[in-house]
């Protein structure tokens, strides 16, 4: 299966047994917490009023369940945002340099910001047309998801997925968008006596880092 084509029957396959495996975790799931069960209540509607970008950050969802539950406390409420992460009803991301981050419709993540990263053919911006075909900059970023979230946002949840890596918060490389087979001329040997052949070996800190 190639992961960067989408609409495959390998990949639909993939999916379908994605969603098997869910749909028989929830018929064995534990007691949902009644705070839980009330903050499912209210997506629907936190989704409704925010169409494109289906976020909440901590202190705004704090205040939408302080709504209903004015006496719940910020360690239980984090424990039951969990809880829902786990059932896959949101996704509960805790940065470590800003407060805490709520996407109210994991498949928003997927499709619509992760989605044009994963594959050279999905990114909206050719690889010709880009400033390098190696890396993607900050603007760049910002044109292409400018109607779907603000940049900050956008760059915040790439990295807390490591699905992207920069060296100056300006350029920034997706392992995704990278060239997947290098032209054969490119490692060609030749007779040149002058020419002298260097490289270096980079040993990344473990497999998830690796691209």
């Amino acid at each position: 299966m190639d992961c960067r084509k989408t609409r495959t029957p390998e990949m639909d396959r993939l999916k379908a047994v994605l969603v098997g495996i869910r749909e028989a975790m929830l018929l064995h799931q534990r007691d949902m917490p009644q705070l839980c069960a009330e903050i499912m209540k209210c997506l629907p509607k936190w989704r409704k009023a925010r169409p494109k970008c289906p976020v909440m950050m901590w202190p705004q969802y704090v205040d939408g369940v302080k709504g209903f539950d004015r006496f719940v406390t910020k360690e239980f409420l984090n424990k039951a945002t969990t809880y829902l992460d786990h059932l896959g009803e949101v996704i509960f991301i805790s940065p470590a340099t800003s407060d805490p981050i709520i996407v109210l419709k994991p498949n928003w993540l997927g499709t619509d910001v992760f989605g044009p990263t994963m594959a050279p053919d999905n990114f909206p911006i050719h690889r010709r047309l880009r400033t390098s075909q190696d890396y993607v900059t900050r603007a760049e970023i910002q044109h292409v998801f400018h109607d779907v979230a603000d940049v900050d946002l956008v760059i915040t949840l790439f990295e807390e997925f490591q699905l992207c890596h920069t060296y100056d918060k300006q350029n920034y490389i997706f392992p995704g968008l990278l060239t997947q087979t290098m032209p054969p001329d490119k490692w060609q040997l030749t007779q040149d006596p002058k020419v002298v052949y260097f490289g270096k070996q980079v040993q990344c800190a473990d497999s998830t880092d690796m691209f």
